[in-house]
């Protein structure tokens, strides 16, 4: 009996231990809830006081948690984090990980987040994620909070990738148990991060899967979803895409006036929001409006916030764009005094906003010298560190983080890089235009971090266009210095920014491409990243085409998780490539751009090279010919512009053709304004490499024409075509690097794609594609794929074994560009831009005949985002598109003699010069058919190699065969 009598004694042991613990809680509870908070903390240590005599280890620590609770309802942050660290410190030898010691560390995490100390919150963080991980899956809910809370703190220091995967972590979990609106909440989370990213089509994704379930978690009128619409407005503003920003932004505010009434600070921050997509729209009226129904608010809602600050500055940039200069100083003084008020003295980034408004307002009134100043301390206020207020210093940028990020440094760096120039301009000091030039250098680096950074394609284009005007900065300074100096070098300079202008994240796929296979990375895991950017590629494409109806919400809404959770196991994937494989790291980053001397090497005596920048003021000429350049400035692009749209839109018309009279009042005014200063500055030679800019990507120079001496006589018409081989490419460096890497030899010569249309396609039939690819084909040898068989699933499997891809079909610039194979289905039928990046090509040459395969948008820094440009991006170093609308039987005679050619040996570019100079020279051509619609619409991009050796070639290897087997005679004579 004496057992269950022993048992029996030590649980009335624990249950009246149990009591105690009990009974001093609820003391110490009650004795707060009556406002005796100073007897109730003498409870709270009574009760630890008993645990430690009584040696209970959780009962201690739950006195001390609870104790620390006391505090933070009390508004004692302070002392609630030093009795948790005393809790955390001070362990006894046999407590065991438990849920108040992960609560507490939690907690540590949240007190730390309050006050600002993120590294702090992060450890804490990181040792409740711990402790919670071994208390097993029961635990799981307070694990993802801690997840959760970790991702919110990175989010807040700047480290971002880490926010990110913790967020993503607390999303897995919080998605396994259900919590649909603590799902959304992480959804919220990321897409925070994301916009701080710049990833902002990422950020969209997620908000617009956060509003069907916070609408059902949380109510229609909830203050989760009009934040979310709140944020979502913010998101579709920085994407410029204004009419969707305030469809959200008016969701916001209709759900705040229900929930809390017109004179609420969440409304307010939606007047402010709108405002600021009315000043991007140019309309300072209404911007202004927004900014004072926003001021009224928050002059008696929060009159010392940082809020009401900023709606001071935003006031005084739409006043300084109405040149009211007095009013926007005042309303900028007054935002940097409220700012100053609340941070105090020491440098922030939220002053440095001001400061470069500030800086903005002296430059617009010519007081450069001020601005100067004025953008000094907004560096001063954003890098830390830096103290030098001397404006011809700039920081050294060693930094691994900026408070406020790398984009807003960027930007008051741009603007002082444009203000050095204009001082100097004013002054004539050279050491002013020598800090203009180190200033332009300094954005040039800010890119290249920010271009590493971001991960999604979209976001880096999105930055490529807003940075452009460093590098139009960094030409102009570089033409002022050649002006004072006449040095060569200097040119070599405009040759570094206007190659670091264009076609840069091409370039650096291709870069990515030689890295992986430079550092032996597994076929393997090539296609894991490829098949996850491919599942990217669908996901955008079926959100793209889900209508945004009620009936299509949950569908819409899991779309945007897919996709966003791809976009980040794709980043994931590329990081851990990065990691395991250091060499691919230092390959893939490293920027290889060409020197005059490789381009010399290239081009040798029969050929030049012409980069054209085209500005948002200015547009240059660099020509480099006999180891020489020529700086040439062009018009500005406002005279010529107008006038390539006017052509383009001409030589669109199919039904019917371009009048003469249109043509030849445009084609003489463009070879005037940008051909004839190039002719006076430098003896050109035939064979010309053009790397266009802007407009200049829709002119094809061939059908300039020097006067309209010839009438509409086109087959007598002094076409540039006739002086001049043409090859367009995207940059100096990208064709010097189809140069120096060997393609890898396809299994197959040649692949003629052809398919037929059916109804359901609404694409018309082609009379005469499967004839063109069978006349090819019994040129050059390979394999055709016709009508049904050439669906795109076949292409898709079989396009990286042959040497020519031969496309004869429909194509179109809609939907963001695509061009069509058999089928009934879009999405079956249609292989869409996006879907064309993924892929890894060995060909060397893509004939791409069909219509605008060479059009599409434009995106400033980077090129025309074509059918040719994803098929460069994929791996074809060259392919030969269209312009415009072509008409297929011209294009037939023009393809089936341009591949004549080649299989003589021309290179791809002269073969395509000799077909179109053929099609003209036909007797049996009538008037109408020579007109430059018909035969110009067909360039070539890319490496010109020639890709059969030609009669020529034959005889040289048949010679060089026979010396070597009459050498191999003559050495076994000899020996015996």
């Amino acid at each position: 009996m004496r057992l269950p009598i022993t048992l029996f004694i030590l649980a009335l042991s624990f249950f009246a231990q149990g009591q105690e613990a009990a009974s001093f809680q609820q003391k110490a509870t009650q004795l707060e809830s009556d406002g005796q908070f100073q007897e109730a903390l003498q409870q709270y240590e009574a009760w630890q006081s008993w645990a430690q005599k009584n040696g209970t280890c959780h009962e201690w620590q739950q006195a001390c948690y609870e104790q620390a609770m006391a505090y933070y309802r009390n508004d004692d942050t302070e002392a609630a984090i030093h009795t948790l660290n005393r809790l955390v410190d001070n362990q006894f030898e046999d407590c065991t990980p438990n849920k108040t010691l992960g609560d507490t560390w939690h907690k540590l995490g949240v007190f730390y987040y309050i006050i600002d100390q993120y590294n702090q919150a992060e450890r804490a963080y990181q040792q409740a994620i711990r402790i919670r991980t071994e208390l097993g899956a029961e635990h799981r809910a307070d694990l993802s909070r801690s997840y959760h809370n970790l991702g919110v703190a990175n989010k807040e220091k700047g480290s971002y990738n880490s926010a990110v995967n913790a967020l993503q972590a607390a999303m897995e979990l919080r998605r396994a148990l259900g919590e649909a609106g603590l799902t959304a909440d992480t959804y919220y989370e990321l897409a925070a991060v994301y916009q701080q990213m710049g990833e902002y089509t990422l950020a969209v994704n997620y908000l617009e899967a956060t509003l069907p379930i916070f609408a059902e978690a949380y109510g229609t009128e909830s203050y989760e979803l009009g934040q979310s619409y709140n944020e979502l407005g913010i998101t579709r503003w920085k994407l410029q895409q204004y009419p969707e920003a305030h469809a959200a932004l008016q969701e916001a505010r209709a759900i705040f006036l229900a929930a809390y009434g017109p004179e609420d600070v969440d409304v307010a921050r939606t007047h402010i929001n709108s405002g600021n997509v009315f000043d991007d729209q140019g309309m300072p009226t209404k911007a202004l409006q927004q900014y004072g129904a926003a001021m009224n608010i928050y002059e008696q809602a929060a009159p010392a916030s940082l809020t009401r600050a900023a709606v001071f500055n935003n006031q005084g940039v739409v006043l300084r764009k109405q040149e009211r200069w007095a009013e926007a100083n005042e309303k900028l003084r007054q935002s940097l005094a409220l700012k100053t008020a609340i941070l105090g003295a020491a440098p922030h980034e939220e002053k440095a906003a001001v400061w470069d408004n500030i800086g903005d307002l002296h430059r617009d009134q010519q007081q450069y010298a001020a601005a100067l100043e004025a953008y000094q301390k907004a560096i001063i206020n954003r890098v830390p560190g830096f103290e030098n207020e001397d404006f011809l210093q700039h920081p050294h940028l060693q930094q691994t983080q900026i408070p406020g990020g790398w984009q807003p440094l960027l930007v008051v760096m741009i603007s002082k890089t444009r203000t050095l120039r204009l001082l100097y301009a004013q002054q004539q000091d050279p050491k002013t235009l020598q800090a203009a030039l180190a200033a332009a250098h300094l954005c040039d680096l800010i890119i290249d971090r920010l271009l590493r950074e971001y991960t999604t394609r979209q976001a880096k284009l999105f930055l490529r266009q807003q940075s452009s005007q460093a590098y139009e900065e960094g030409l102009l300074i570089c033409k002022l210095l050649h002006d004072r100096s006449q040095e060569q070098s200097i040119l070599d300079e405009v040759f570094f920014f206007m190659e670091k202008s264009r076609a840069v994240l091409l370039a650096a796929r291709l870069q990515e491409n030689n890295a992986q296979a430079f550092a032996g990375i597994p076929a393997k895991l090539q296609k894991q990243e490829q098949t996850l950017q491919a599942d990217i590629a669908y996901l955008e494409n079926a959100l793209a085409r889900l209508p945004q109806t009620e009936e299509n919400a949950t569908r819409r809404e899991n779309l945007q998780v897919q996709l966003a959770d791809y976009q980040q196991q794709f980043t994931a994937f590329t990081q851990s490539l990065e990691t395991a494989y250091p060499r691919y790291y230092q390959e893939k980053y490293q920027t290889q751009l060409a020197t005059a001397t490789q381009l010399d090497n290239y081009l040798s005596k029969n050929a030049a090279w012409l980069s054209y920048f085209v500005g948002t003021e200015s547009a240059f000429a660099l020509l480099r010919s006999q180891g020489q350049w020529q700086l040439i400035q062009l018009a500005a692009p406002r005279q010529w512009s107008p006038v390539i749209q006017s052509l383009r839109t001409g030589l669109y018309r199919q039904q019917n053709v371009m009048p003469a009279a249109d043509f030849l009042a445009i084609s003489p005014v463009l070879y005037q304004q940008l051909w004839a200063p190039l002719q006076q500055a430098a003896n050109l030679p035939e064979h010309i490499f053009i790397s266009p800019s802007g407009p200049l990507f829709s002119l094809p120079f061939e059908l300039l024409i020097p006067d309209e001496s010839a009438g509409n006589n086109w087959k007598q018409s002094n076409f540039l075509i006739r002086q001049h081989q043409f090859s367009y490419a995207y940059s100096a460096s990208l064709l010097l690097h189809y140069q120096s890497v060997s393609q890898q030899q396809s299994e197959q010569p040649f692949w003629g794609i052809a398919p037929t249309f059916s109804a359901p396609s609404k694409l018309a039939p082609l009379a005469y594609s499967q004839e063109e690819v069978e006349q090819i084909q019994s040129l050059l040898g390979g394999e055709t794929l016709l009508g049904p068989a050439a669906n795109k699933a076949t292409f898709l499997t079989a396009a990286a074994n042959y040497r020519i891809l031969h496309f004869s079909t429909h194509a179109s610039t809609e939907s963001g560009g695509w061009i069509a194979f058999s089928g009934a289905q879009d999405s079956t039928a249609k292989l869409y831009l996006n879907e064309l990046y993924p892929l890894q090509l060995s060909a060397e040459l893509a004939v791409l005949g069909a219509c605008e395969t060479g059009s599409g948008q434009f995106v400033q820094g980077e090129g025309v985002m074509s059918i040719a440009h994803a098929f460069a991006y994929a791996g074809c170093p060259s392919t030969v598109a269209s312009l415009w609308p072509v008409y297929h039987s011209t294009t037939t005679t023009i393809l089936r003699s341009f591949y004549q050619y080649l299989e003589e040996g021309y290179e791809k570019d002269a073969a395509l010069r000799q077909a179109k100079l053929d099609y003209l020279a036909n007797d049996q051509l009538d008037k109408i058919s020579a007109h430059p619609a018909y035969w110009a619409a067909f360039i070539h991009f890319g490496a010109p190699d020639a890709l059969y050796g030609g009669p020529s070639t034959l005889l040289y290897l048949g010679l060089l065969a026979l010396l070597s087997i009459i050498a191999l005679t003559w050495w076994r004579l000899r020996k015996r």
